[in-house]
């Protein structure tokens, strides 16, 4: 199902104003992953951004020295993954929760910069990395062959923040490890999905799943209903990139708690780039992580009322009451 083809949104580069290198090695359950951590700090205007809530900008550079990239045009095999990663702090950094963005195919985190801030404004470290063989930043044409390594790199990236907060450096003691989330946009929702709800990329660590406009494809046929992570699926009605029919097969497929949130009229992007929609739609799933990060009951009430209101419908399993 090659259908997820489309141009980046541009963004402004911020000023880089403070360098630093170390090196980390972190270990997964499946396998040792050698980790090399180089960081370049930004700030938009090199300082306090009172419109952006004071989010600071890091740029990390995660090498996987387990696994191997295939070539990508004129570049090389090579024989690990480098996965550049944007991260957002927000003002209030100690212990804050873990939301990891998985970018979508011939994409980028400039293209989903609003929607990422929007997090980080609310409190969460947002780290998102660039897919090495679907990002647009590279050169050669983006391969959609290798979405099934895409969930180890998710993995990768929080086993990587989580030793880099254990160590000093920019991300010392930031991290509330016991609260990540996993979000996804399109071929990076089929990743998140996979790591909430497809036994060959479940992490234990997340403790909630969020997919945007994705379905099963390029995956394994192991989906499973059982120990899987609580699970939010959005889709707009009118995605013609991807239908809204491969949402509700994830539906069927997770087991609870699982929630399906239909958006009248909104085509394949529009959940986490129309100006309009991305408000509602960052604040229902705040509720929805509210309740699955922090055991607030409360919030599933917001939640549902947040999801069937005009042009947004849910399906909810257990149903609200």
């Amino acid at each position: 199902m090659n259908y997820r083809h489309r141009s980046a949104v541009a963004f402004t580069t911020v000023l880089v104003f403070a360098v630093q290198s170390l090196m980390v090695t972190s270990n997964h359950a499946a396998a040792a992953e050698n980790v090399v951590l180089s960081t370049a700090r930004t700030e938009t205007t090199g300082g306090v951004v009172p419109s952006a809530g004071d989010v600071v900008e890091l740029h990390e550079r995660f090498v996987d020295r387990s696994r191997s990239t295939q070539a990508r045009g004129s570049r090389a095999r090579s024989n690990s993954r480098v996965l550049p990663t944007t991260v957002l702090l927000p003002s209030h950094r100690k212990g804050a929760p873990l939301l990891v963005f998985a970018i979508g195919f011939n994409n980028s985190a400039a293209g989903y910069r609003d929607f990422l801030m929007a997090f980080a404004r609310i409190g969460y470290i947002v780290a998102a990395p660039e897919f090495p063989l679907a990002t647009n930043t590279l050169p050669g044409r983006p391969l959609q062959a290798d979405v099934p390594n895409e969930p180890g790199d998710l993995r990768f990236v929080i086993s990587a923040i989580l030793k880099a907060n254990a160590q000093p450096g920019p991300l010392h003691h930031l991290v509330d490890g016991g609260r990540i989330a996993v979000v996804g946009q399109s071929d990076g929702a089929i990743s998140a999905a996979a790591i909430g709800l497809n036994a060959c990329c479940i992490d234990r660590r997340v403790g909630a799943v969020v997919s945007i406009s994705g379905d099963k494809s390029f995956m394994a046929s192991t989906w499973t209903s059982k120990q899987t992570r609580p699970w939010l699926g959005i889709h707009g009605k009118a995605d013609r990139t991807a239908p809204f029919q491969g949402s509700k097969e994830l539906f069927r497929t997770a087991g609870p708690p699982r929630y399906l949130l239909l958006v009248d009229g909104a085509g394949h992007l529009d959940p986490t780039n129309d100006a309009i929609l991305r408000p509602q739609v960052v604040s229902i799933i705040r509720e929805f992580l509210r309740r699955y990060l922090f055991a607030n009951r409360r919030a599933l009430q917001r939640f549902s009322s947040l999801a069937n209101v005009g042009r947004f419908h849910l399906t909810a399993d257990p149903l609200i009451a």
